[in-house]
């Protein structure tokens, strides 16, 4: 038993360092404006009263089915929130977002 447990460990120690070489640059779009918190409540999957002052979470972004389109973390900067999403994902997301914004004051 013990010798199995020390292979299982030897192989996600080789994953973890594998891993840790693969970098991925992220884009922040930030969202301020006195309705911001209620125009991305709307969006995403993550209840952002709940996000404290410098507080970070993730959240799912979902089509009307239910489908994820795409993960970000959310950070709250008190005036802003901070919505980081992959840099190859970014245009999406900017575009995405823009096209919900209507009237909504962000």
């Amino acid at each position: 038993m013990s010798k199995l447990c020390q292979t299982g460990r030897r192989r996600a120690v080789r994953a973890a360092y594998f891993w840790k070489g693969i970098s991925v640059i992220y884009t922040c779009i930030t969202v301020g404006g006195s309705e911001r918190e209620e125009f991305l409540q709307g969006q995403l999957t993550q209840d952002l009263a709940s996000i404290p002052v410098a507080g970070a979470a993730l959240a799912a972004w979902c089509n009307p089915k239910g489908r994820v389109l795409m993960t970000a973390r959310l950070v709250n900067r008190g005036e802003a929130f901070g919505f980081f999403v992959p840099e190859s994902s970014a245009d999406f997301a900017l575009k995405r977002l823009k096209m919900y914004r209507l009237r909504a004051k962000v």
